[in-house]
């Protein structure tokens, strides 16, 4: 006999999320993104080329726990005469996190698993390393400087748009916190759950948030012209 598990309860914006991360900023071209990363139909010919990134996050606090996502932004996207950037794919080891972030802002979370350690060289930095449906697909080591500066999004907007049935949600969000800048010093990936193997790109740089604060409100949903 199967026990099945109840689906946790949508937790509504705002929320508040403080932890760490890593960012590998990078800089697709159109060719690229149609190439080798599975984008959602509604987000069909809106790429605009422009900064992107994968980030791997580890949250101390949300409103539904800790929990860590390795996320994909291929860039930004033109919705209405606006560009906006989009997540594409995300990783979450949070069934609590991944109803909730489909619920409340149309990201398009699945479920991963993460191992998330100090490095044991004793370098100043993390050894990373994520599974989608059993098996590794990410494998990556940073290596942190060692200054520190502070980060605040209030003077450049930062918005994210997620198509949503026949709308686009969109969602501002603001974060601050303390970075400096990191390097890979080891990865391994392949593409896996419509992430694409980023060994086939060099990132345009990598910042480590030691500590950061993001607010999350509730989006805005608009119709997709």
């Amino acid at each position: 006999m199967s026990l099945s598990h109840p689906e946790p309860a949508i937790v509504p914006p705002p929320w508040t999320l403080t932890g760490r991360a890593y960012v590998m900023i990078y800089k697709w071209t159109g060719r690229y993104i149609a190439e080798r990363v599975t984008l959602p139909p509604a987000l069909g010919g809106r790429f605009r080329p422009s900064l992107g990134a994968m980030m791997l996050v580890d949250y101390d606090s949300s409103p539904v726990g800790p929990y860590r996502e390795v996320l994909f932004i291929p860039g930004q996207f033109r919705i209405n005469q606006k560009k906006h950037w989009s997540v594409t794919q995300i990783l979450v080891d949070s069934a609590a996190s991944r109803e909730s972030g489909r619920a409340n802002w149309a990201i398009p979370k699945e479920d991963g698993a993460f191992a998330w350690s100090p490095l044991s060289d004793g370098d100043d930095g993390d050894a990373i390393q994520v599974s989608y449906g059993g098996q590794a697909f990410l494998d990556v080591r940073f290596k942190v400087g060692r200054f520190r500066f502070p980060v605040n999004n209030w003077w450049y907007p930062v918005s994210i748009a997620q198509p949503a049935d026949d709308s686009f949600y969109i969602t501002s969000i603001h974060a601050s916190g303390t970075a400096s800048l990191a390097e890979i010093s080891h990865i391994e990936s392949h593409a896996a759950a419509g992430f694409p193997d980023v060994t086939r790109a060099n990132p345009f740089g990598v910042v480590h948030l030691s500590r950061f604060t993001v607010t999350l409100p509730a989006p805005k949903a608009v119709s997709a012209g």
